[in-house]
């Protein structure tokens, strides 16, 4: 009986191990800055049964984590396959006041398009592409920076993405110009973020709208108990008390716009 116990956790043990996988990927092409040879990410596997396409996600704030643990995204787990990216160096600025230069770079666009890559081979499944905060310029870029990148996604999700304080268009986010791909902008209502506050969100959405010949969907998420936070850290901007809302809004938009 002991034996049989052990080997029922030896599985279950084994199971979880599996769920859960840190990969470091080359990028050893051209545009790679030789100084980071490695890009780390965190694979979180959904049920095997589970028949949606992957989503690489990539975090706000310096970007260089790679744990779902804490993310806007954090409700997702187990449904559907994540790969979060994490960047080898900070992208954010200065106490996350004015643009995210770093964002923009080749290194880590090349870097983003080694991932996308990567993971569709490994996985034998289509990808989409999603940002929070910071990590939204970062799917911008990824997208404008080769006019092939959009064929290699089939989806973009950007959530509480750094726009830009309201009413100052010098450090707008760098829009896509033309382009064909179901595009979710999601955001909270009371998020006081400096640069990801509602209004700079309904911004993003028309811009987007404009330039998009798929489907454009802004939703305003309400749910949650935080007040006016201004916090670029936590509350409403990471959706810390409606994880479990913005995770459905996601994963409804997914499912309902896979091919």
């Amino acid at each position: 009986m002991r034996i049989i116990i052990l080997l029922i956790f030896a599985v279950l043990f084994s199971s979880e191990l599996n769920a859960e996988e840190t990969i470091v990927v080359k990028c050893d092409i051209k545009k790679c800055n030789k100084k980071f040879p490695l890009t780390a990410t965190r694979y979180y596997k959904a049920n095997p049964k589970n028949n949606l396409p992957a989503l690489i996600w990539l975090p706000g704030g310096p970007g260089i984590g790679s744990s779902i643990d804490y993310q806007s995204i954090t409700s997702l787990e187990n449904k559907i396959d994540i790969i979060i990216m994490a960047s080898p160096y900070k992208i954010d600025g200065k106490n996350h006041r004015g643009d995210v230069p770093q964002a923009y770079s080749k290194d880590l666009t090349t870097r983003t398009k080694t991932i996308v890559e990567f993971y569709k081979k490994k996985l034998n499944k289509p990808i989409w592409i999603g940002g929070h905060s910071n990590g939204g310029p970062r799917v911008v870029e990824f997208l404008t920076a080769d006019k092939d990148n959009t064929k290699t996604v089939q989806g973009i999700i950007m959530a509480a993405t750094h726009v830009g304080p309201p009413g100052d268009p010098k450090i707008r986010i760098k829009l896509l110009k033309k382009y064909n791909l179901p595009t979710l902008v999601i955001f909270h209502e009371r998020d006081f973020c400096n640069n990801t506050q509602p209004s700079t969100q309904k911004y993003l959405f028309k811009s987007l709208e404009k330039r998009n010949e798929n489907i454009t969907q802004l939703i305003g998420l309400s749910q949650g108990v935080e007040v006016k936070i201004r916090s670029c850290d936590s509350g409403h901007h990471m959706f810390a008390s409606n994880r479990d809302e913005a995770a459905d809004q996601i994963l409804k938009f997914i499912t309902k716009h896979s091919k």
